[in-house]
């Protein structure tokens, strides 16, 4: 899900697995052909991609979510505080936002979809192709209103980033939506070109026993911990010097930069 991470806590509902429901595992790819995966098996789903081996673990009951980097052997705690300002879902855009079907989409990972077209005002932000029958599984279920919460309260962080954003604003739209639609199995930017795509779901998947437990000899850290560390790094002799207002909101922003890198590398559903 794409700049990902925006506005007010969407409420998870429980869900009962229904019998052959047991783990299911989503494959695909994005415009550059690497290839992501969502495993999922109870409150838990593990978000790989990019090519690369770190992965994102979300807890879908607590909406805890932490990074694991294999290379820093770190845990980073993505979890951001709540807001104490109006949320990005409450600010106008200043365009009228519209998420819309436009007629039936290709059969994808052996799913008919439908074609929604996403806009701001007379921009076109893209096209989503959403599957209907995936509401069918719970897994499913529970990762679309954990991701979208995840989503929404991050956007609330951001949200003066998103200010100046009309699409980056209208997909907040696009997944609230994907709760009552279904999941979207491919997403198109402006131009038509594919962002991501799903191109397997695979019910009564298995997976290896400690696929969704975060590594007991890794250091945890957290966003702030990671700055205060750049800082401490700074050259000899002006580590204890006073930054100011500028300097520091350029290292925020390097930093802030980094991590979204990494959200956008794991990002399940493809926009950027």
């Amino acid at each position: 899900m794409r700049h990902h991470l925006h506005a007010a806590v969407a409420v998870i509902g429980t869900f009962i697995a229904a019998p052959g429901w047991t783990a299911t595992l989503v494959e695909g790819v994005d415009e550059e052909g690497l290839t992501h995966r969502i495993l999922i098996q109870g409150d838990l789903a593990r978000i790989e991609g990019g090519g690369a081996d770190d992965y994102l673990l979300l807890d879908m009951k607590t909406q805890r979510v932490h990074a694991v980097s294999h290379a820093e052997r770190q845990i980073i705690d993505l979890n951001m505080p709540p807001p104490t300002e109006p949320t990005a879902k409450s600010r106008d855009p200043g365009v009228k936002l519209s998420f819309i079907k436009v007629g039936k989409g290709p059969d994808l990972a052996g799913h008919a979809t439908d074609r929604y077209r996403l806009s701001a005002g007379a921009e076109t932000c893209g096209e989503h192709y959403v599957a209907s029958r995936t509401l069918k599984n719970p897994d499913l279920v529970r990762f679309i209103h954990a991701m979208n919460a995840y989503t929404q309260s991050q956007q609330a962080v951001l949200q003066e980033e998103l200010a100046d954003e009309p699409c980056a604003v209208a997909e907040v739209l696009a997944e609230d939506q994907y709760a009552k639609l279904g999941l979207p199995l491919r997403v198109t930017d402006s131009a038509g070109q594919v962002l991501h795509e799903i191109q397997r779901i695979q019910a009564q998947a298995e997976f290896p026993a400690d696929t969704f437990t975060l590594p007991a000899d890794y250091a945890r850290t957290t966003p702030e911990e990671m700055m205060q560390g750049a800082m401490r790094g700074m050259p000899e002799g002006m580590e204890g010097l006073p930054m100011d207002e500028q300097s520091m909101q350029r290292m925020q922003e390097q930093m802030q930069q980094h991590l979204e890198q990494m959200r956008q590398q794991h990002a399940p559903q493809g926009g950027k």
